[in-house]
């Protein structure tokens, strides 16, 4: 049987170099970054549940940008090395799937450490019961059982993810094909893919509702009872004991820390995630990132996934927001916070420093006076003949 002719590609300099060096450098930073944000978690006292979640947000980070190379990355890497031109990428079909399965993880563990933020401040006793970092190596089957307890919510987000996402892993195939006279492949939507309705229910309406829509109303939802609950444990607090001008000033810097990464995970989450989105409705036939190793063949209807130059360009661009966002989520929660945190302590020790200056002017100015009061007038200059 005689195979059919693959599809002819064009050359695009610019998605070349999206998939090749932008992507690659952006991921290998990721990585290491989310790598940085582990180790500095260790380093940090935490309750064991926020640690928990914390330590599982970075680890499904580092395993979306991982598998995000080899979906995307690696393909076009290799052409660009010129190793194995024919059978470079096949394995990146197998991978679509666990993407977006790693994809919609991250979302919904990064919902997760929002609510235990909300917990902490809202419900701050319920923590006290919780053994601290510094205490597992001392209560072994304590962190045990907790960690089992924590760990609950976290696999049932898995088998959530990994169902939904399960039809995912059937949108592509590899088709053998003819390229210059030689035996190669190339990767076409399957008819899954093809469907009007899959497409507009599934991957428009479904997957947009839960990657962007559903878990922005979440966090944003979470991010202002957070910083409501805290003024208000804050009003609170001075209501019930007198409290120091120092310790109103480290509460403000508190308060402007918490406000501080909120807004930024709200707002790099909804650029990040908007055009994606924005773009995934436009293209209502369910366009999301294509694989970077070859377009889809031109031969598709008007009714089925389109493969213009202009639309694998915005698709490469939705891709590298997408890689964005995960990398950067360690960042601002674990790195941004801990500097945050550092300032904080230095303007309070700043501040402390100051009040016991303060303090030592006011000792002092009170003994003189003493010292003055009780020798009278004639007690400076005893004092300074030497007869006292």
């Amino acid at each position: 049987m005689k195979q059919p002719i693959c599809a002819s590609t064009e050359a695009n300099a610019l998605i070349d170099c999206i998939d090749k060096p932008i992507s690659t450098v952006i991921i290998v930073l990721g990585i290491a970054g989310n790598i940085y944000s582990v180790v500095l978690l260790f380093h940090m006292r935490l309750h064991s549940s926020m640690l928990i979640s914390l330590l599982i947000l970075s680890v499904w980070d580092i395993v979306l940008l991982a598998a995000s190379f080899l979906h995307y990355s690696l393909a076009s890497n290799v052409h660009l090395w010129r190793i194995s031109p024919d059978h470079e990428g096949i394995h990146a079909v197998s991978l679509n799937g666990f993407v977006a399965f790693a994809h919609l993880m991250s979302t919904w563990m990064l919902i997760e450490v929002f609510a235990k933020r909300f917990v902490a401040v809202s419900r701050p006793l319920k923590l006290l019961g919780q053994p601290r970092i510094a205490c597992f190596k001392r209560r072994r089957q304590s962190y045990l059982r907790m960690a089992a307890f924590e760990f609950k919510y976290p696999i049932m987000t898995v088998i959530f993810a990994a169902v939904v996402t399960l039809p995912t892993s059937f949108e592509y195939t590899v088709v053998h094909c003819t390229r210059d006279g030689q035996h190669s492949y190339e990767i076409v939507a399957t008819d899954l893919l093809r469907r009007p309705a899959y497409r507009l229910l599934y991957r428009t309406l479904l997957m947009t509702f839960l990657k962007t829509f559903g878990p922005f109303v979440i966090i944003s939802a979470l991010a202002i009872a957070t910083l409501n609950e805290y003024r208000r444990s804050l009003r609170r607090r001075a209501a019930i004991i007198l409290v120091q001008d120092e310790i109103h000033a480290s509460d403000r810097d508190k308060t402007r820390s918490l406000q501080m990464v909120s807004s930024v995970l709200l707002v790099k989450f909804v650029l990040l995630r908007c055009f994606p989105t924005f773009l995934e409705i436009w293209q209502y036939r369910g366009l999301e990132m294509t694989p970077a190793f070859e377009p889809l063949p031109s031969s598709l209807t008007h009714n089925e996934v389109p493969t213009s130059s202009s639309v694998t360009l915005l698709a490469r661009l939705a891709y590298l927001l997408v890689l964005l966002n995960s990398a950067t989520n360690s960042l601002v929660i674990v790195i941004l916070k801990s500097f945050l945190d550092s300032v904080r302590r230095k303007r309070a020790q700043m501040r402390q420093r100051i009040s016991v200056a303060q303090h030592v002017d006011q000792v002092l100015l009170l003994g003189h006076a003493f010292i003055a009061s009780n020798l009278g007038e004639d007690g400076p200059s005893q004092m300074k003949n030497g007869t006292i």
